[in-house]
């Protein structure tokens, strides 16, 4: 069900037509949500009552969820918090997503014409703070190092 759910979105949502991109974002889904079932299985067996696992689960979650990388900034982190990320399936999730979706962008035009600055060089800039001038430049932005998706997927 995950599979298909993962096709829809991605074909929906025209990221990248690549279907290398494509087979190892499904993958890192489906490995998600087997770290995220596992996870669901080890609350509800060690309480073995279910308002206590629900009750349990939440405050857990946040946490793994607050530091992997979606909300707050892996450099912005404060460095006793940071050994929570490391814990988080969702950390590497994110990690692997943003790796495999902005490597291979060597050029993101901007979406505001009127905003673009031509250098003497011919290099073309957009002057919004939020357009990015290639894809090493939103990994940046992220603070996402460019590592092996295969490295990654060894923790």
């Amino acid at each position: 069900m995950s599979f298909i759910l993962i096709t829809i979105i991605y074909w929906m949502a025209n990221i990248r037509n690549d279907a290398g991109v494509y087979f190892s974002i499904t993958f890192t889904f489906i490995l998600m949500i087997q770290c995220s079932m596992s996870f669901a299985y080890l609350i509800s067996v060690s309480t073995g009552n279910i308002e206590i696992s629900t009750a349990l689960a939440g405050p857990i979650l946040i946490p793994l969820i607050l530091f992997a990388g979606y909300f707050l900034n892996n450099d912005s982190t404060r460095a006793y918090f940071i050994w929570i990320k490391y814990l988080s399936w969702f950390y590497y999730t994110f990690e692997i997503l943003m790796i495999e979706l902005w490597t291979s962008y060597d050029f993101i035009p901007c979406s505001n014409p009127f905003n673009n600055v031509t250098t003497p060089g011919g290099t073309v800039l957009c002057k919004n703070a939020r357009c990015f001038a290639n894809g090493d430049a939103v990994l940046d932005q992220y603070a996402v190092k460019k590592v092996s998706f295969y490295k990654i997927l060894m923790f």
